[in-house]
């Protein structure tokens, strides 16, 4: 996995991996696949700033993505 990644570069392969959404939630957005359901960190509309490798990896493991789907797609 990369060590980080933008909110857009995210949502992308979140959804290219089967995830629907994003829709609002809460003080974040939601993607949900198979009844497991992420937050998106809001980096307040710039979609520039990175995602740190530790949240990245957190999200991720929530949502039940193996490092071998992220690396595919």
């Amino acid at each position: 996995m990369g060590a980080h990644c933008s909110e857009r570069h995210l949502v992308d392969k979140l959804r290219d991996l089967g995830f629907e959404g994003p829709v609002p939630g809460g003080h974040h957005k939601k993607m949900t696949r198979d009844g497991k359901t992420v937050a998106i960190p809001n980096t307040h509309g710039s979609g520039q700033l990175d995602i740190c490798a530790k949240l990245l990896f957190k999200i991720l493991r929530e949502g039940g993505v193996t490092k071998d789907e992220w690396r595919q797609n």
